[in-house]
């Protein structure tokens, strides 16, 4: 929930019902859905991305971090699946009656709310759903930690509990996922020698200084290779969540099995950010005291 701010919650009320005999029937009354927004473009922007790669990555068609058209499509998919299943259900009607008891609330950024709409469409076709979110893009409690206030939590004791599981050398990171590093690196980097056209990078992901800072709005931050790699890793899934397929999908070097393999550091660097005790502890009760 920390990590997933970006999310959209559903409540569709239903009936409960009366046999003849006057027993209860076992019918369900409400479903509540918590979802992550569809697929979106990367939150860097291509000049970022592009410091650390050999080759200029994918053109995406919309700004940083906003949902694409095959999101969009995909989430369509799960809204008509959805709507099916509550109409063979025998909950949703075949007009628009059901809208009064949908009611979609999103978080505030453009890909969530798009999300919300596209969902909507197709939930209740050719209905008036109206998505809910917090006014003038303000910050939602309900999808992401407030940030800490008068020192409390502390960033310091944050950056210790990380620097604390990692024996006090976050520059131990590289060795210990020197697998997915080197694939990662293979991706990136391409065949120089065989193509001339392909360019050394402006910075080396190994070479990056590796920290672990206080910071305001997520406590504590690891910075350097195991930080910038888990972006890169995302974009690359990003690539192939959105149906990016040939030289799209990592300059044509990337698989299935290697893309397994390079998300590994997403997924090392979430739990280090964000899963260490004391930081998913602390946000937790910021969240549950705002």
């Amino acid at each position: 929930m920390i990590k997933t701010s970006k999310l959209l919650a559903l409540c569709v009320s239903l009936v409960l019902g009366l046999q003849s005999t006057g027993r209860p029937v076992r019918q369900l009354r409400f479903v509540v859905m918590l979802m992550r927004h569809g697929v979106r473009s990367p939150t860097w922007t291509a000049e970022q991305l592009n410091q650390y790669s050999s080759q200029p990555w994918p053109v995406w068609g919309v700004p940083p971090g906003y949902l694409t058209p095959h999101g969009r499509a995909l989430i369509k998919l799960f809204g008509g699946y959805d709507r099916e299943y509550f109409t063979e259900a025998g909950l949703f009607s075949s007009d628009c009656r059901d809208a009064g008891r949908v009611y979609i609330w999103a978080d505030t950024d453009q890909r969530t709310l798009e999300t919300g709409r596209a969902l909507a469409q197709s939930l209740l076709p050719g209905c008036t759903a109206v998505v809910h979110a917090q006014p003038n893009g303000k910050r939602d409690a309900l999808f992401s930690a407030p940030q800490a206030r008068n020192g409390k939590p502390d960033g310091k004791q944050a950056a210790a509990a990380i620097l604390g599981r990692l024996g006090g050398r976050p520059e131990a990171l590289i060795d210990a996922y020197r697998p997915a590093f080197d694939t990662m690196q293979q991706v990136l980097l391409g065949p120089r020698d065989a193509t001339p056209e392909i360019k050394a990078p402006r910075k080396s992901l190994l070479n990056l200084p590796a920290s672990v800072e206080p910071n305001s709005d997520h406590l504590a931050d690891l910075r350097g290779p195991l930080n910038v790699a888990s972006s890169l890793a995302e974009t690359f899934f990003l690539e192939y969540a959105n149906g990016f397929e040939g030289s799209e999908l990592g300059w044509g070097r990337l698989n299935e099995s290697d893309l397994r393999e390079i998300m590994a550091l997403h997924t090392a660097y979430a739990d280090l950010a964000r899963g260490t005790p004391y930081i998913a502890r602390q946000r937790i009760e910021l969240t549950e005291s705002h």
